[in-house]
């Protein structure tokens, strides 16, 4: 599956509240490291600095979000700091990958030279996932640092960053008109049986 991630605004937080509401307890607790329950999961969505920072995501063909990451931009501008989280009906199809990827390009785009994760050490899919994208992992009580340095040149990243933009809003257009036409075809076969 080639999956398309866009990059996602304050507007769409009910969305992102919405997919990380939807991941069972222990996925929560490996995302952030400590049990979060709702208002804990609110606070963070709230808290998130789209001026600053950015969020991306891929949804599926009924719009719904089912991947999500959002790369915490240091204020400095030394690295950024990468958080992940995949629904769990649709791990190993690439998502989770191709969000990283993302990140890292945004981040090459604003001149960074390094990406981070944090994660608890027991995070196997994180940690498989950061290994085979060649970060380099230190592991510590039961946490895990992972970092990797950016290859990509700033106006590579710039040049890349744009194409994705570009892939990302025809991505759009077609799940909307998909979800469209769906929707339309159920209506018509609907008035056809009644």
């Amino acid at each position: 599956m080639n999956a398309v991630v866009q990059r996602l605004a304050r507007f769409q937080s009910g969305e992102i509240l919405e997919h990380l509401l939807a991941l069972p307890p222990e996925d929560l607790r490996l995302r952030f490291g400590a049990p979060l329950g709702p208002v804990g999961i609110e606070k963070y969505v709230n808290s998130i600095d789209f001026s600053n920072d950015r969020v991306f995501g891929i949804f599926d063909a009924d719009l719904k979000l089912v991947s999500l990451a959002h790369l915490a931009v240091d204020r400095e501008g030394r690295f950024a700091e990468l958080g992940l989280s995949v629904a769990h009906g649709i791990r190993r199809q690439g998502h989770g990958e191709a969000l990283l990827q993302r990140g890292a390009t945004h981040a090459a785009s604003l001149g960074m030279r390094t990406i981070y994760m944090h994660c608890l050490s027991e995070n196997t899919a994180l940690m498989s996932l950061a290994r085979k994208s060649g970060f380099k992992i230190v592991v510590d009580h039961g946490e895990a640092d992972a970092t990797k340095q950016i290859e990509e040149t700033r106006s590579h990243g710039i040049a890349m960053e744009m194409v994705n933009d570009q892939i990302a809003l025809v991505d759009s257009m077609l799940l909307r008109h998909s979800k469209l036409v769906r929707t339309m075809a159920g209506i018509t076969e609907t008035a056809s049986a009644g």
